[in-house]
Protein backbone atom coordinates (compact mmCIF):
# COMPACT_ATOMS: atom_id res chain seq x y z
CA UNK A 1 0.00 0.00 0.00
CA UNK A 2 1.17 3.50 -0.87
CA UNK A 3 2.08 5.78 2.06
CA UNK A 4 3.90 9.06 2.25
CA UNK A 5 7.01 7.19 3.42
CA UNK A 6 6.91 4.71 0.53
CA UNK A 7 10.19 4.77 -1.39
CA UNK A 8 10.23 5.80 -5.06
CA UNK A 9 14.02 5.67 -5.47
CA UNK A 10 16.43 3.79 -3.23
CA UNK A 11 20.01 5.07 -3.32
CA UNK A 12 21.29 3.25 -0.24
CA UNK A 13 21.77 5.88 2.45
CA UNK A 14 19.58 8.37 0.55
CA UNK A 15 16.03 7.84 -0.70
CA UNK A 16 13.28 9.77 -2.50
CA UNK A 17 9.97 9.16 -0.76
CA UNK A 18 6.46 9.65 -2.10
CA UNK A 19 6.05 12.52 0.38
CA UNK A 20 9.11 14.46 -0.83
CA UNK A 21 8.31 13.81 -4.48
CA UNK A 22 4.70 15.01 -4.23
CA UNK A 23 5.54 18.03 -2.07
CA UNK A 24 8.26 19.20 -4.43
CA UNK A 25 6.36 18.35 -7.61
CA UNK A 26 3.27 20.31 -6.54
CA UNK A 27 5.22 23.41 -5.50
CA UNK A 28 7.66 23.54 -8.44
CA UNK A 29 6.68 25.29 -11.71
CA UNK A 30 7.26 22.84 -14.57
CA UNK A 31 7.04 23.12 -18.37
CA UNK A 32 3.94 21.60 -20.06
CA UNK A 33 2.32 21.06 -16.65
CA UNK A 34 -1.14 21.90 -18.02
CA UNK A 35 -1.21 18.96 -20.46
CA UNK A 36 -3.02 16.25 -18.48
CA UNK A 37 -2.36 13.50 -21.00
CA UNK A 38 1.39 13.53 -20.25
CA UNK A 39 1.22 13.37 -16.43
CA UNK A 40 3.31 10.20 -16.28
CA UNK A 41 5.92 11.68 -18.63
CA UNK A 42 6.18 14.84 -16.50
CA UNK A 43 6.39 12.85 -13.26
CA UNK A 44 9.26 10.82 -14.72
CA UNK A 45 11.01 14.01 -15.90
CA UNK A 46 10.70 15.47 -12.43
CA UNK A 47 11.89 12.28 -10.74
CA UNK A 48 14.99 12.12 -12.97
CA UNK A 49 15.75 15.77 -12.10
CA UNK A 50 15.31 15.05 -8.40
CA UNK A 51 17.52 11.95 -8.66
CA UNK A 52 20.30 14.04 -10.25
CA UNK A 53 20.10 16.49 -7.33
CA UNK A 54 20.39 13.70 -4.75
CA UNK A 55 23.26 12.01 -6.61
CA UNK A 56 25.24 15.25 -6.90
CA UNK A 57 24.62 15.87 -3.20
CA UNK A 58 26.04 12.41 -2.39
CA UNK A 59 29.07 13.25 -4.53
CA UNK A 60 29.44 16.59 -2.74
CA UNK A 61 29.62 14.61 0.51
CA UNK A 62 32.23 12.30 -0.96
CA UNK A 63 34.54 15.12 -1.97
CA UNK A 64 33.88 17.03 1.29
CA UNK A 65 32.37 20.04 -0.46
CA UNK A 66 31.19 21.33 2.94
CA UNK A 67 34.72 22.61 3.62
CA UNK A 68 33.87 25.57 1.34
CA UNK A 69 33.34 28.63 3.57
CA UNK A 70 30.75 30.21 1.26
CA UNK A 71 28.69 27.02 0.90
CA UNK A 72 28.91 26.33 4.62
CA UNK A 73 27.69 29.81 5.49
CA UNK A 74 24.85 29.76 2.93
CA UNK A 75 23.59 26.36 4.03
CA UNK A 76 24.08 27.09 7.75
CA UNK A 77 22.10 30.34 7.49
CA UNK A 78 19.23 28.43 5.93
CA UNK A 79 19.40 25.63 8.51
CA UNK A 80 19.30 28.19 11.34
CA UNK A 81 16.19 29.80 9.82
CA UNK A 82 14.46 26.39 9.73
CA UNK A 83 15.45 25.77 13.38
CA UNK A 84 14.14 29.24 14.40
CA UNK A 85 10.88 28.43 12.63
CA UNK A 86 10.62 25.18 14.63
CA UNK A 87 11.23 27.17 17.85
CA UNK A 88 8.47 29.61 16.89
CA UNK A 89 6.05 26.75 16.21
CA UNK A 90 6.80 25.26 19.61
CA UNK A 91 7.03 28.35 21.83
CA UNK A 92 4.45 30.60 20.13
CA UNK A 93 2.10 28.82 17.70
CA UNK A 94 2.03 25.68 19.86
CA UNK A 95 0.73 27.68 22.83
CA UNK A 96 -2.19 29.37 21.09
CA UNK A 97 -5.39 28.44 22.97
CA UNK A 98 -8.78 29.88 22.02
CA UNK A 99 -11.36 30.40 24.77
CA UNK A 100 -14.97 29.69 23.64
CA UNK A 101 -16.26 33.00 25.05
CA UNK A 102 -13.54 34.89 23.18
CA UNK A 103 -14.48 33.08 19.99
CA UNK A 104 -18.21 33.81 20.43
CA UNK A 105 -17.40 37.49 20.99
CA UNK A 106 -15.19 37.51 17.86
CA UNK A 107 -17.93 35.89 15.75
CA UNK A 108 -20.50 38.44 17.01
CA UNK A 109 -18.15 41.28 16.04
CA UNK A 110 -17.52 39.72 12.63
CA UNK A 111 -21.27 39.82 11.91
CA UNK A 112 -21.48 43.53 12.82
CA UNK A 113 -20.32 46.38 10.57
CA UNK A 114 -19.84 49.81 12.16
CA UNK A 115 -19.89 53.08 10.23
CA UNK A 116 -17.62 55.56 12.00
CA UNK A 117 -15.91 58.96 11.67
CA UNK A 118 -12.84 60.10 13.55
CA UNK A 119 -10.95 63.16 14.69
CA UNK A 120 -7.17 62.84 14.87
CA UNK A 121 -4.47 65.04 16.39
CA UNK A 122 -0.83 64.29 17.27
CA UNK A 123 -1.07 66.63 20.29
CA UNK A 124 -2.70 65.27 23.48
CA UNK A 125 -3.71 68.70 24.83
CA UNK A 126 -5.50 69.53 21.55
CA UNK A 127 -7.38 66.22 21.42
CA UNK A 128 -8.48 66.51 25.06
CA UNK A 129 -9.65 70.08 24.44
CA UNK A 130 -11.88 68.73 21.63
CA UNK A 131 -13.04 65.86 23.87
CA UNK A 132 -14.18 68.28 26.60
CA UNK A 133 -15.99 70.37 23.98
CA UNK A 134 -17.86 67.24 22.89
CA UNK A 135 -18.72 66.40 26.49
CA UNK A 136 -20.07 69.96 26.80
CA UNK A 137 -22.47 69.35 23.88
CA UNK A 138 -20.45 70.49 20.85
CA UNK A 139 -21.38 68.81 17.56
CA UNK A 140 -18.81 66.16 16.40
CA UNK A 141 -19.56 66.64 12.69
CA UNK A 142 -19.21 70.45 12.94
CA UNK A 143 -15.77 70.15 14.58
CA UNK A 144 -14.67 67.48 12.05
CA UNK A 145 -15.79 69.58 9.05
CA UNK A 146 -13.25 72.30 9.96
CA UNK A 147 -10.33 69.83 10.16
CA UNK A 148 -8.02 68.42 7.46
CA UNK A 149 -8.91 64.78 8.21
CA UNK A 150 -12.48 65.49 7.03
CA UNK A 151 -11.17 65.43 3.43
CA UNK A 152 -10.76 61.63 3.67
CA UNK A 153 -14.17 61.18 5.31
CA UNK A 154 -16.75 62.19 2.74
CA UNK A 155 -18.41 58.89 3.70
CA UNK A 156 -18.19 57.14 7.09
CA UNK A 157 -15.40 54.57 7.43
CA UNK A 158 -16.55 50.93 7.52
CA UNK A 159 -15.18 49.02 10.50
CA UNK A 160 -15.37 45.23 10.58
CA UNK A 161 -13.74 42.74 12.91
CA UNK A 162 -9.96 42.91 12.44
CA UNK A 163 -9.72 46.28 10.64
CA UNK A 164 -8.69 48.30 13.72
CA UNK A 165 -6.03 47.49 16.30
CA UNK A 166 -7.56 45.40 19.06
CA UNK A 167 -7.54 48.08 21.80
CA UNK A 168 -9.35 50.56 19.53
CA UNK A 169 -11.73 47.90 18.27
CA UNK A 170 -12.85 46.87 21.78
CA UNK A 171 -13.76 50.48 22.64
CA UNK A 172 -15.42 51.28 19.28
CA UNK A 173 -17.56 48.11 19.32
CA UNK A 174 -18.83 49.03 22.82
CA UNK A 175 -19.82 52.53 21.66
CA UNK A 176 -23.50 53.10 20.84
CA UNK A 177 -24.59 54.75 17.54
CA UNK A 178 -24.36 58.60 17.69
CA UNK A 179 -21.96 58.35 20.64
CA UNK A 180 -18.19 58.97 20.65
CA UNK A 181 -15.17 57.39 22.35
CA UNK A 182 -12.69 58.89 24.77
CA UNK A 183 -9.33 59.83 23.16
CA UNK A 184 -7.43 56.69 22.10
CA UNK A 185 -3.64 56.80 21.87
CA UNK A 186 -1.74 55.31 18.89
CA UNK A 187 1.91 55.50 17.84
CA UNK A 188 1.11 58.51 15.62
CA UNK A 189 -1.15 60.48 17.97
CA UNK A 190 -4.71 60.46 19.37
CA UNK A 191 -8.10 59.50 17.91
CA UNK A 192 -11.70 60.15 18.92
CA UNK A 193 -14.16 57.91 17.05
CA UNK A 194 -17.87 58.59 16.60
CA UNK A 195 -20.16 55.69 15.62
CA UNK A 196 -22.72 56.89 13.06
CA UNK A 197 -24.56 53.58 12.72
CA UNK A 198 -24.15 49.81 12.84
CA UNK A 199 -25.43 46.91 10.75
CA UNK A 200 -25.83 43.33 11.99
CA UNK A 201 -25.90 40.57 9.36
CA UNK A 202 -29.20 38.69 9.58
CA UNK A 203 -30.66 35.88 7.54
CA UNK A 204 -27.30 34.24 6.75
CA UNK A 205 -27.39 30.62 5.65
CA UNK A 206 -25.29 27.85 7.29
CA UNK A 207 -22.43 28.25 4.77
CA UNK A 208 -22.17 32.04 5.25
CA UNK A 209 -22.29 31.66 9.03
CA UNK A 210 -19.63 28.97 8.89
CA UNK A 211 -17.39 31.17 6.68
CA UNK A 212 -17.83 34.14 9.05
CA UNK A 213 -16.97 31.94 12.06
CA UNK A 214 -13.87 30.58 10.33
CA UNK A 215 -12.67 34.07 9.39
CA UNK A 216 -13.28 35.36 12.94
CA UNK A 217 -11.38 32.40 14.42
CA UNK A 218 -8.44 33.06 12.09
CA UNK A 219 -8.21 36.74 13.12
CA UNK A 220 -8.53 35.84 16.82
CA UNK A 221 -5.83 33.19 16.47
CA UNK A 222 -3.47 35.68 14.77
CA UNK A 223 -4.00 38.18 17.59
CA UNK A 224 -3.33 35.64 20.32
CA UNK A 225 -0.24 34.46 18.40
CA UNK A 226 1.06 38.05 18.12
CA UNK A 227 0.61 38.59 21.90
CA UNK A 228 2.43 35.33 22.71
CA UNK A 229 5.21 36.27 20.28
CA UNK A 230 5.69 39.70 21.90
CA UNK A 231 5.72 38.17 25.40
CA UNK A 232 8.19 35.44 24.42
CA UNK A 233 10.47 37.86 22.56
CA UNK A 234 10.56 40.35 25.46
CA UNK A 235 11.23 37.68 28.08
CA UNK A 236 13.79 35.77 25.98
CA UNK A 237 15.91 38.82 25.16
CA UNK A 238 15.68 40.48 28.59
CA UNK A 239 18.89 38.73 29.70
CA UNK A 240 20.70 38.33 26.36
CA UNK A 241 23.76 40.43 25.64
CA UNK A 242 25.84 41.08 22.56
CA UNK A 243 27.97 43.85 21.12
CA UNK A 244 29.82 44.98 18.01
CA UNK A 245 33.45 46.10 17.95
CA UNK A 246 33.37 49.84 17.16
CA UNK A 247 36.59 50.07 15.15
CA UNK A 248 35.79 46.98 13.06
CA UNK A 249 32.24 48.29 12.50
CA UNK A 250 33.47 51.63 11.07
CA UNK A 251 35.99 49.85 8.83
CA UNK A 252 33.05 47.84 7.46
CA UNK A 253 30.94 51.00 7.07
CA UNK A 254 33.75 52.64 5.01
CA UNK A 255 34.17 49.62 2.70
CA UNK A 256 30.40 49.14 2.28
CA UNK A 257 29.82 52.86 1.61
CA UNK A 258 32.53 52.83 -1.07
CA UNK A 259 30.97 49.83 -2.79
CA UNK A 260 27.41 51.22 -2.72
CA UNK A 261 28.60 54.63 -4.02
CA UNK A 262 29.93 52.73 -7.06
CA UNK A 263 26.75 50.65 -7.28
CA UNK A 264 24.43 53.67 -7.25
CA UNK A 265 26.49 55.38 -9.97
CA UNK A 266 26.83 52.32 -12.25
CA UNK A 267 23.76 50.14 -11.73
CA UNK A 268 20.00 50.52 -11.83
CA UNK A 269 17.96 50.02 -8.63
CA UNK A 270 16.17 46.69 -8.21
CA UNK A 271 12.94 48.55 -7.40
CA UNK A 272 11.82 51.91 -5.97
CA UNK A 273 15.35 53.27 -5.62
CA UNK A 274 16.39 50.14 -3.66
CA UNK A 275 19.83 48.55 -4.08
CA UNK A 276 20.34 45.04 -2.69
CA UNK A 277 23.69 43.52 -1.74
CA UNK A 278 24.86 40.71 -4.03
CA UNK A 279 27.76 38.23 -4.24
CA UNK A 280 29.96 40.63 -6.22
CA UNK A 281 29.34 43.38 -3.64
CA UNK A 282 30.51 41.08 -0.84
CA UNK A 283 33.61 40.13 -2.85
CA UNK A 284 34.50 43.79 -3.45
CA UNK A 285 33.86 44.78 0.18
CA UNK A 286 36.12 41.92 1.36
CA UNK A 287 38.82 42.91 -1.15
CA UNK A 288 38.68 46.45 0.21
CA UNK A 289 38.99 45.19 3.80
CA UNK A 290 41.79 42.70 3.06
CA UNK A 291 42.74 40.74 6.19
CA UNK A 292 40.36 42.89 8.26
CA UNK A 293 37.50 40.76 6.90
CA UNK A 294 38.62 38.04 9.37
CA UNK A 295 38.37 40.35 12.39
CA UNK A 296 35.71 39.74 15.04
CA UNK A 297 32.81 42.12 14.44
CA UNK A 298 30.14 40.73 16.79
CA UNK A 299 30.62 39.25 20.25
CA UNK A 300 27.85 36.93 21.41
CA UNK A 301 27.68 35.23 24.81
CA UNK A 302 29.10 31.91 23.60
CA UNK A 303 30.97 32.75 20.40
CA UNK A 304 32.25 35.49 18.09
CA UNK A 305 31.29 36.30 14.49
CA UNK A 306 33.75 37.71 11.94
CA UNK A 307 33.05 40.39 9.34
CA UNK A 308 32.97 37.70 6.62
CA UNK A 309 30.35 35.65 8.46
CA UNK A 310 28.23 38.75 8.99
CA UNK A 311 28.49 39.68 5.29
CA UNK A 312 27.26 36.18 4.33
CA UNK A 313 24.27 36.67 6.62
CA UNK A 314 23.49 39.94 4.78
CA UNK A 315 23.56 38.04 1.47
CA UNK A 316 21.16 35.45 2.87
CA UNK A 317 18.70 37.79 4.59
CA UNK A 318 18.94 40.63 2.07
CA UNK A 319 20.52 44.02 2.79
CA UNK A 320 18.81 46.99 1.15
CA UNK A 321 19.99 50.58 0.92
CA UNK A 322 18.37 53.60 -0.75
CA UNK A 323 21.30 56.01 -0.66
CA UNK A 324 25.07 55.72 -0.35
CA UNK A 325 25.73 58.24 2.42
CA UNK A 326 27.91 57.00 5.27
CA UNK A 327 25.15 57.88 7.75
CA UNK A 328 22.54 55.78 5.91
CA UNK A 329 24.89 52.79 5.46
CA UNK A 330 25.94 52.92 9.14
CA UNK A 331 22.28 52.98 10.28
CA UNK A 332 21.39 50.04 7.99
CA UNK A 333 24.41 47.99 9.16
CA UNK A 334 23.64 48.79 12.80
CA UNK A 335 20.09 47.47 12.37
CA UNK A 336 21.43 44.39 10.54
CA UNK A 337 23.77 43.65 13.49
CA UNK A 338 20.80 43.84 15.90
CA UNK A 339 18.88 41.40 13.66
CA UNK A 340 21.94 39.12 13.44
CA UNK A 341 22.17 38.94 17.26
CA UNK A 342 18.46 38.13 17.54
CA UNK A 343 18.63 35.46 14.83
CA UNK A 344 21.71 33.82 16.33
CA UNK A 345 20.33 33.65 19.88
CA UNK A 346 16.97 32.27 18.71
CA UNK A 347 18.69 29.62 16.55
CA UNK A 348 20.99 28.75 19.47
CA UNK A 349 17.92 28.20 21.67
CA UNK A 350 16.38 25.97 18.99
CA UNK A 351 19.52 23.82 18.85
CA UNK A 352 19.69 23.74 22.68
CA UNK A 353 16.17 22.29 22.71
CA UNK A 354 17.18 19.71 20.09
CA UNK A 355 14.61 20.97 17.56
CA UNK A 356 17.03 20.29 14.68
CA UNK A 357 16.63 16.58 15.53
CA UNK A 358 12.82 16.64 15.12
CA UNK A 359 12.03 14.28 12.18
CA UNK A 360 10.04 16.89 10.22
CA UNK A 361 12.71 19.57 10.78
CA UNK A 362 15.45 17.07 9.89
CA UNK A 363 13.61 16.21 6.66
CA UNK A 364 13.36 19.92 5.77
CA UNK A 365 17.05 20.53 6.48
CA UNK A 366 18.13 17.47 4.46
CA UNK A 367 16.00 18.51 1.48
CA UNK A 368 17.62 21.97 1.34
CA UNK A 369 21.07 20.54 2.04
CA UNK A 370 20.81 18.26 -1.02
CA UNK A 371 19.74 21.22 -3.15
CA UNK A 372 22.58 23.45 -1.92
CA UNK A 373 25.25 20.74 -2.31
CA UNK A 374 24.11 19.75 -5.83
CA UNK A 375 23.95 23.33 -7.06
CA UNK A 376 27.24 24.27 -5.46
CA UNK A 377 29.06 21.36 -7.08
CA UNK A 378 27.46 22.13 -10.48
CA UNK A 379 28.58 25.75 -10.19
CA UNK A 380 32.12 24.69 -9.19
CA UNK A 381 32.31 22.26 -12.13
CA UNK A 382 31.10 24.91 -14.58
CA UNK A 383 33.56 27.54 -13.31
CA UNK A 384 36.48 25.14 -13.78
CA UNK A 385 35.76 24.38 -17.45
CA UNK A 386 38.10 25.99 -19.98
CA UNK A 387 37.78 26.23 -23.79
CA UNK A 388 40.87 26.85 -25.93
CA UNK A 389 41.08 28.78 -29.23
CA UNK A 390 42.03 25.49 -30.93
CA UNK A 391 38.75 23.93 -29.79
CA UNK A 392 36.81 26.91 -31.19
CA UNK A 393 38.59 26.58 -34.59
CA UNK A 394 37.87 22.84 -34.65
CA UNK A 395 34.20 23.47 -33.77
CA UNK A 396 33.82 26.00 -36.61
CA UNK A 397 35.46 23.64 -39.15
CA UNK A 398 33.36 20.65 -38.08
CA UNK A 399 30.20 22.63 -38.85
CA UNK A 400 31.37 23.36 -42.37
CA UNK A 401 31.66 27.11 -41.73
CA UNK A 402 34.95 28.66 -42.69
CA UNK A 403 36.34 31.07 -40.14
CA UNK A 404 35.87 33.82 -42.70
CA UNK A 405 32.28 32.86 -43.48
CA UNK A 406 29.79 32.53 -40.62
CA UNK A 407 25.99 32.51 -40.93
CA UNK A 408 24.55 35.00 -38.44
CA UNK A 409 20.87 35.57 -37.70
CA UNK A 410 18.93 38.11 -35.68
CA UNK A 411 15.57 37.04 -34.28
CA UNK A 412 12.77 38.09 -31.98
CA UNK A 413 11.50 35.42 -29.59
CA UNK A 414 8.59 34.89 -27.21
CA UNK A 415 9.43 32.12 -24.73
CA UNK A 416 6.58 30.64 -22.68
CA UNK A 417 5.82 27.55 -20.62
CA UNK A 418 3.00 25.82 -22.49
CA UNK A 419 1.60 24.97 -25.89
CA UNK A 420 -1.69 26.58 -24.84
CA UNK A 421 0.13 29.91 -24.45
CA UNK A 422 1.77 29.41 -27.86
CA UNK A 423 -1.68 28.91 -29.41
CA UNK A 424 -3.06 32.07 -27.74
CA UNK A 425 -0.05 34.15 -28.83
CA UNK A 426 -0.23 32.91 -32.45
CA UNK A 427 -3.89 33.98 -32.52
CA UNK A 428 -2.89 37.46 -31.27
CA UNK A 429 -0.21 37.68 -33.98
CA UNK A 430 -2.74 36.58 -36.62
CA UNK A 431 -4.98 39.43 -35.43
CA UNK A 432 -2.21 41.93 -36.10
CA UNK A 433 -0.77 42.48 -32.59
CA UNK A 434 2.87 43.59 -32.50
CA UNK A 435 5.46 40.82 -31.94
CA UNK A 436 7.73 43.09 -29.84
CA UNK A 437 4.91 44.20 -27.53
CA UNK A 438 3.84 40.59 -26.98
CA UNK A 439 7.48 39.62 -26.24
CA UNK A 440 7.81 42.40 -23.64
CA UNK A 441 4.58 41.29 -21.98
CA UNK A 442 4.77 37.49 -22.12
CA UNK A 443 8.32 36.23 -22.80
CA UNK A 444 10.15 34.43 -19.98
CA UNK A 445 13.57 35.27 -21.44
CA UNK A 446 13.77 38.61 -19.63
CA UNK A 447 17.04 39.95 -21.08
CA UNK A 448 15.58 39.64 -24.58
CA UNK A 449 12.04 40.67 -23.59
CA UNK A 450 13.39 44.06 -22.47
CA UNK A 451 14.51 44.58 -26.11
CA UNK A 452 11.16 43.52 -27.66
CA UNK A 453 12.37 39.90 -27.72
CA UNK A 454 15.37 40.73 -29.95
CA UNK A 455 18.53 38.62 -29.53
CA UNK A 456 21.02 40.53 -31.64
CA UNK A 457 23.15 38.69 -34.23
CA UNK A 458 24.38 35.21 -33.29
CA UNK A 459 25.77 32.22 -35.26
CA UNK A 460 23.15 29.62 -36.16
CA UNK A 461 25.24 26.99 -34.35
CA UNK A 462 24.09 28.59 -31.08
CA UNK A 463 20.83 28.15 -29.12
CA UNK A 464 20.32 24.58 -30.36
CA UNK A 465 16.99 24.18 -32.23
CA UNK A 466 16.35 27.93 -32.31
CA UNK A 467 19.55 28.59 -34.28
CA UNK A 468 19.04 25.59 -36.59
CA UNK A 469 15.44 26.61 -37.36
CA UNK A 470 16.29 30.30 -37.92
CA UNK A 471 18.91 29.35 -40.54
CA UNK A 472 16.21 27.63 -42.62
CA UNK A 473 13.70 30.53 -42.38
CA UNK A 474 13.08 33.53 -44.60
CA UNK A 475 13.38 37.10 -43.27
CA UNK A 476 10.05 38.21 -41.78
CA UNK A 477 8.83 34.64 -41.33
CA UNK A 478 7.32 33.55 -37.97
CA UNK A 479 7.71 29.95 -36.81
CA UNK A 480 6.31 28.03 -33.83
CA UNK A 481 6.48 26.03 -31.72
CA UNK A 482 10.14 25.28 -30.98
CA UNK A 483 10.56 23.20 -27.82
CA UNK A 484 13.68 24.03 -25.81
CA UNK A 485 14.94 23.13 -22.36
CA UNK A 486 13.33 26.37 -21.14
CA UNK A 487 9.84 25.89 -22.59
CA UNK A 488 8.26 26.70 -25.94
CA UNK A 489 9.35 29.46 -28.33
CA UNK A 490 7.84 31.48 -31.16
CA UNK A 491 10.52 33.12 -33.31
CA UNK A 492 10.51 35.76 -36.01
CA UNK A 493 13.54 36.08 -38.32
CA UNK A 494 14.58 39.74 -38.55
CA UNK A 495 17.76 39.33 -40.59
CA UNK A 496 20.26 36.77 -41.86
CA UNK A 497 23.77 37.43 -43.18
CA UNK A 498 27.10 35.80 -43.89
CA UNK A 499 29.95 37.47 -42.06
CA UNK A 500 33.54 37.55 -43.25
CA UNK A 501 34.99 38.96 -40.05
CA UNK A 502 38.67 38.45 -40.95
CA UNK A 503 38.37 40.96 -43.79
CA UNK A 504 35.54 43.21 -42.65
CA UNK A 505 35.30 43.42 -38.89
CA UNK A 506 37.83 41.73 -36.65
CA UNK A 507 36.08 42.95 -33.53
CA UNK A 508 32.88 41.15 -34.58
CA UNK A 509 34.84 37.94 -35.07
CA UNK A 510 36.39 38.16 -31.59
CA UNK A 511 32.88 38.66 -30.16
CA UNK A 512 31.71 35.68 -32.19
CA UNK A 513 34.57 33.59 -30.83
CA UNK A 514 33.55 34.50 -27.28
CA UNK A 515 29.94 33.50 -28.00
CA UNK A 516 31.15 30.16 -29.36
CA UNK A 517 33.48 29.81 -26.36
CA UNK A 518 30.47 30.23 -24.05
CA UNK A 519 28.49 27.70 -26.05
CA UNK A 520 31.34 25.16 -25.99
CA UNK A 521 31.85 25.73 -22.26
CA UNK A 522 28.15 24.96 -21.72
CA UNK A 523 28.34 21.84 -23.90
CA UNK A 524 31.46 20.63 -22.08
CA UNK A 525 29.78 21.24 -18.74
CA UNK A 526 26.64 19.37 -19.85
CA UNK A 527 28.74 16.40 -21.05
CA UNK A 528 30.87 16.22 -17.90
CA UNK A 529 27.90 16.60 -15.57
CA UNK A 530 25.85 14.00 -17.50
CA UNK A 531 28.76 11.55 -17.37
CA UNK A 532 29.32 12.10 -13.65
CA UNK A 533 25.62 11.79 -12.70
CA UNK A 534 25.31 8.61 -14.82
CA UNK A 535 28.33 7.07 -13.06
CA UNK A 536 26.90 8.07 -9.67
CA UNK A 537 23.53 6.52 -10.59
CA UNK A 538 25.29 3.29 -11.56
CA UNK A 539 27.01 3.24 -8.15
CA UNK A 540 24.18 4.33 -5.89
CA UNK A 541 20.73 3.64 -7.40
CA UNK A 542 19.39 0.31 -6.17
CA UNK A 543 15.77 0.59 -7.30
CA UNK A 544 13.32 2.94 -9.08
CA UNK A 545 9.67 2.11 -8.42
CA UNK A 546 8.11 3.35 -11.69
CA UNK A 547 4.86 1.48 -10.97
CA UNK A 548 4.43 3.46 -7.76
CA UNK A 549 5.39 6.68 -9.59
CA UNK A 550 2.73 6.11 -12.26
CA UNK A 551 0.08 5.51 -9.57
CA UNK A 552 0.65 8.90 -7.90
CA UNK A 553 -2.09 11.48 -8.43
CA UNK A 554 -0.84 15.01 -9.17
CA UNK A 555 -2.45 18.32 -10.11
CA UNK A 556 -1.73 20.22 -13.33
CA UNK A 557 -1.44 23.66 -11.69
CA UNK A 558 1.87 25.49 -11.90
CA UNK A 559 2.40 27.00 -8.45
CA UNK A 560 5.14 29.20 -7.02
CA UNK A 561 4.68 29.45 -3.26
CA UNK A 562 6.62 31.27 -0.54
CA UNK A 563 6.91 29.98 3.02
CA UNK A 564 6.94 32.64 5.73
CA UNK A 565 9.13 31.59 8.64
CA UNK A 566 8.58 32.06 12.37
CA UNK A 567 10.71 34.91 13.84
CA UNK A 568 11.09 36.40 10.35
CA UNK A 569 12.34 35.49 6.90
CA UNK A 570 10.83 33.77 3.90
CA UNK A 571 11.90 31.21 1.33
CA UNK A 572 10.30 29.21 -1.45
CA UNK A 573 8.10 26.40 -0.14
CA UNK A 574 10.56 23.90 -1.66
CA UNK A 575 13.89 24.23 -3.53
CA UNK A 576 13.01 25.17 -7.12
CA UNK A 577 14.73 23.00 -9.73
CA UNK A 578 14.86 23.22 -13.52
CA UNK A 579 14.33 20.15 -15.73
CA UNK A 580 17.50 18.07 -16.04
CA UNK A 581 17.08 14.65 -17.68
CA UNK A 582 19.91 14.37 -20.25
CA UNK A 583 22.07 12.40 -17.77
CA UNK A 584 19.64 9.48 -17.98
CA UNK A 585 20.54 8.78 -21.63
CA UNK A 586 24.20 8.61 -20.56
CA UNK A 587 23.26 6.15 -17.80
CA UNK A 588 21.46 3.95 -20.35
CA UNK A 589 24.77 3.55 -22.20
CA UNK A 590 26.28 2.09 -19.02
CA UNK A 591 23.24 0.17 -17.78
CA UNK A 592 21.61 -1.76 -20.62
CA UNK A 593 18.72 -2.93 -18.40
CA UNK A 594 17.18 0.57 -18.10
CA UNK A 595 13.90 1.32 -19.93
Amino acid sequence: AQSKDSILVDMGNKVITVDEFLTRFEFTPWPRRNIRSIDNELKLEFLKTLMAEKLLSLYGNEIKIDTSFDLNQAYKNLEKMIVRDALYRKEVMGKVKIDQNELNNAIAKSLTTLYVRYIFDPDSSEIYSIFYQLLGGANFDSILSKRIESEDQKYPMQVTYGTLIEDFENVVYQTQPNDFTQPLKSTLGYYIFKVDSSKFEVGLGPKELNDAARKAEKILKQRIEEKLYQEYFKKFFSKKRGEADGEVFWNLVDATTKRFKWKLENQKPVRNNEYIIDVEDVRQIENELGEKKNQVLIKLENRNATVSEFLRSLLFKGFIVTDSSERHIAARLNKAIKNFLEDEYLAEEGYRQGLHLNPEVRKDIEMWRDFYYANWYSLTLKNNIQVTDEEIEKYIKERGIKSEEVVLVNIQEILVDSLDQIETLLEKLRNGEDFGELARKYSKRKWAAEKNGEFGYFPTSMYDEIGKTAERMNVGEIYAPIETKDGFSIIKLLDKKIERPDTSNVQDFSQLKEKIRDELRQKKFDRERDKLVAELAQRYVKNINTELLNSLKVTNLNMFVYRYMGFGGKMTAVPVIAPYVSWYEEWKKINKTLP
